[in-house]
């Protein structure tokens, strides 16, 4: 009884959903990118073929998968930063402004497959990092991706570990690019449907619940239905409204 009487009143304002539903698919059509996107991926060693520890060095117990993993995403940080995205746009010479490579590149280690953690931070890696690049264009996504990569090995190969780190130097650790992006043929899979079919579930969800909380709240009797839920009583018979009362 009590889901037929929600659903009646869904039925009764469904009017007032599907306004909500159409509304949230709009904005979310509106806020979405509409432009192709294609991305572009290089691949970068970086680190000594082993991590060795000093015995004594570390004071406390210390965990060496943890501690890779700490390196790579240092690594992954200098890579997607305004020093070395100003030096690949040096060498490419694209129409791109560093703070636009940066916001369009994602750096990540490559995880040891297979192996997994119950925490994600210490998951261990391998000694790779992934540069991924997204550009409306595939040809600026491939070359600023091998930009980067070649960008960040040239500054861990000049740096002179005895002289003193300034702004944008990397640490002294041997890093080779492993594998250069290509050309990508295939735009990246558009947000939209996905946008779109989310904000259209979560409005229905909201507007369903605000008429019921707003039913919940109103005293006022609409229907037999609502006279049986106030008064806890059956409803013997209901006068149509317009019913011209019996004479005298």
């Amino acid at each position: 009884m009590e889901l037929h009487y929600y659903l009646a009143v869904i039925r009764r304002r469904f009017a007032v959903v599907a306004m909500a539903m159409l509304g949230a698919a709009a904005l979310a059509v509106a806020t979405s990118p509409t432009s192709l996107s294609y991305a572009a991926d290089s691949t970068i060693y970086v680190g000594p073929r082993q991590f060795l520890i000093t015995p004594g060095h570390y004071a406390t117990t210390y965990d060496p998968t943890l501690i890779v993993a700490r390196l790579m995403q240092t690594y992954s940080d200098m890579i997607a930063s305004q020093p070395i995205a100003t030096e690949a746009l040096r060498r490419t010479r694209v129409l791109r402004t560093p703070a636009q490579v940066v916001a369009r590149t994602s750096v990540v280690a490559i995880p040891v497959p297979g192996v997994a953690n119950a925490d994600p931070g210490t998951n261990p890696t391998t000694q790779l990092l992934d540069v991924t690049v997204t550009d409306p264009s595939p040809t600026v996504a491939r070359d600023v991706a091998n930009a980067l990569a070649a960008a960040f090995v040239d500054k861990v190969q000049a740096f002179n570990s005895n002289a003193a780190a300034t702004e944008g130097t990397p640490p002294g650790l041997p890093a080779y690019v492993f594998q250069r992006a290509h050309l990508p043929t295939a735009p990246v899979r558009s947000p939209l449907v996905g946008n779109v079919m989310t904000a259209i579930v979560l409005a229905l969800l909201a507007s369903c619940g605000a008429l019921l909380i707003l039913n919940y709240v109103d005293l006022s009797v609409r229907s037999p239905e609502d006279a049986e839920r106030s008064l806890g009583l059956p409803v013997l018979g209901v006068i149509p409204v317009g019913t011209p009362s019996p004479a005298g």
